[in-house]
C-alpha cells in the first residue's frame, strides 16, 4: 500500500480515468441513436406546433365568429327600431296615437 501523498493522489487519478472511460464505453450514445433521439424530438416539436396552431386558429375563429353575431345581433336590432318607427309612422297616418 502507498503511503506517499504524491502517489496516492496518482493512483486515484488513474483509476478515474478508468472509471470514466469505463462509463463511456458503457453508455456511448451512437450516431444511429442520437439521429434517432433527434428526429423523435423534431416529431414531438412539430405535433406540439400543430397543436398550437390549431388551437390558435380556433380562437382567432372564434373571436371572429363572435364578432360577427354581436355585428348581427346589432344589425337586427336596427332594423326591428326602423320597423317600429315605420309602424308609428302608418299609424299616425290612421289616427293611432302612442
Amino acid at each position: 500500500m502507498a503511503t506517499d501523498p504524491e502517489e496516492i493522489d496518482a493512483k486515484l487519478q488513474r483509476l478515474g480515468e478508468r472509471a470514466r472511460m469505463g462509463w463511456a464505453q458503457l453508455h456511448s450514445m451512437t450516431e444511429e441513436a442520437r439521429r434517432a433521439v433527434s428526429q423523435a424530438v423534431t416529431d414531438q416539436w412539430q405535433r406540439e406546433e400543430a397543436v398550437r396552431q390549431t388551437r390558435q386558429e380556433a380562437r382567432e375563429a372564434e373571436a371572429v365568429r363572435r364578432a360577427g353575431g354581436q355585428e348581427s345581433q346589432q344589425r337586427d336590432q336596427q332594423k326591428e327600431a326602423e320597423r317600429r318607427e315605420q309602424d308609428r309612422q302608418r299609424d299616425k297616418g290612421h289616427g293611432h296615437s302612442y
